[in-house]
């Protein structure tokens, strides 16, 4: 589920960012505008899921010690993924695509005529 909330939250914003960039926003514009946009849906479902490990880490009873183990590294790992949702998904974004657009797209090139053909 961790993985899984972590993957939704960076393609959502990737795909955020893409569509800003049809828009013609610039670069850094496009990935602090998706950055903006995606904040609160992404701390709101982060609260949810972090609200339901609360249960876990304060367990009590038969089995309580591995309710708190499986619940604090729950917890401590949405936390972490979602902070990095946060912060390192539009960094990584900005670099990611700056390096596309430095080295894999080609100038457009005048198309070549075949000798002998009509121009």
């Amino acid at each position: 589920m961790l993985i899984g909330m972590a993957t939704k939250n960076a393609i959502l914003f990737v795909e955020q960012a893409n569509e800003f960039l049809r828009l013609g926003m610039s670069l850094s514009e496009a990935a602090i505008g998706a950055a903006k946009a995606r904040f609160q849906p992404i701390v709101i479902t982060a609260a949810s899921g972090l609200v339901g490990y609360i249960s876990l880490m304060t367990a009590s009873g038969a089995g309580a010690i591995s309710r708190w183990s499986i619940g604090t590294v729950s917890f401590g790992g949405y936390l972490v993924a979602t902070v990095l949702s946060l912060v390192v998904a539009p960094v990584l974004y900005i670099v990611i695509k700056g390096l596309e657009r430095a080295h894999l797209q080609r100038e457009p090139t005048e198309p070549t005529v075949a000798p002998g053909s009509p121009p």
